[in-house]
């Protein structure tokens, strides 16, 4: 498993989702998603970890989708708060794969996996390859998107995100991802 932390933009106020039993089921005590303050509040920030948990490639060896587990935070402590799922087309320059434009889905889930969810955000984005780190063997990926849409308790929320990503496609696979969500 590949580990790293990065230190998370300063000066923005962090939301952190915090579980809590209530009528025998767990549900947030407070909405991650619902941000929206009155007056002039600076815009919410959500940090999030995602190690990878699946990755096809298309025909021609390149990436096409990714999936994983969503822990709340920079590192995986905790329960699994939800799946993300993207799909990926790879992008070229000069023909060299530089990265890829995706689509993806990220689904929480208010108790274990296979609840029905709490809330899915849709997000498009660009990711270019920084560079590799040969003693893991895997590539650095910068990423920044924006939410394209959500449902659920997110269904408000407007906003973007940045991430950066550890991708060693194997054997065996592994991918983390840590994301910023900047959300109103």
């Amino acid at each position: 498993m590949i580990s790293g932390y990065r230190r998370l933009s300063q000066n923005r106020q962090q939301v952190r989702l915090e579980l809590e039993a209530l009528e025998a089921r767990d549900l947030p005590s407070v909405s991650v998603f619902n941000v929206s303050v009155p007056g002039n509040q600076p815009p919410a920030t959500v940090a999030l970890d995602i190690r990878g948990t699946g990755i096809t490639f298309d025909q021609r060896g390149l990436p096409a989708s990714l999936q994983g587990n969503i822990y709340v935070g920079a590192q995986p402590t905790g329960p699994v708060v939800g799946q993300y799922e993207e799909t990926l087309t790879p992008l070229f320059l000069g023909g060299f794969f530089v990265g890829t434009l995706g689509q993806a889905a990220f689904t929480f889930f208010p108790g274990p996996a296979g609840d029905l969810p709490l809330a899915t955000i849709h997000t498009f984005d660009l990711s270019l390859i920084q560079g590799i780190v040969p003693t893991i063997g895997a590539l650095y990926v910068n990423s920044a998107g924006m939410i394209t849409g959500a449902s659920g308790a997110a269904a408000h929320v407007q906003g973007g995100f940045t991430s950066f990503s550890l991708l060693a496609f194997g054997p065996p696979f592994a991918s983390n991802t840590w994301v910023e969500f900047t959300m109103q």
